[in-house]
């Protein structure tokens, strides 16, 4: 739900063609994308993104002065935007109103073999003007 200066709102959904949300490197991501009118809503554009997250976790083993075994881990996350297409211009979004959008996302452009989408997001820019 997108409430702006109490001003308009409006719903966003994302399905994939997949409930498991896996796919493998030269197959295409269908996506659709919702949304849905609730009162007016002005906005300068909406997008949809696919971000590629990956995960680390680092392991550091050290001894301390006694000469016991410390092992430390730290986390890092890495994200990259790997596609992403414009939907909707500057437009007013009206109230009770329903539009569905349909996209096929290269998957060829992501590094990894395979990979689990369960972060797939959209990114979407709703502003009042």
């Amino acid at each position: 739900m997108f409430d702006f200066l109490k001003g308009g709102k409006a719903n966003l959904t994302v399905t994939l063609d997949r409930q498991n949300k896996i796919y493998k490197a030269g197959e295409t991501i269908r996506a659709s994308v919702r949304v849905e009118g609730v009162k007016d809503l002005k906005i300068q554009r909406a997008v949809i993104a696919l971000v590629s997250r990956e995960e680390y976790e680092y392991k550091y083993e050290t001894r301390d002065s006694d000469g016991d075994l410390e092992t430390r881990t730290s986390k890092a996350t890495d994200e990259n935007k790997v596609w992403e297409q414009q939907f909707l211009d500057e437009t007013t979004i009206k109230g009770n109103s329903n539009q569905t959008f349909e996209f096929d996302i290269p998957r060829q452009l992501q590094s990894r073999a395979n990979c689990h989408f369960e972060r797939m997001r959209e990114i979407s820019t709703f502003r009042d003007k």
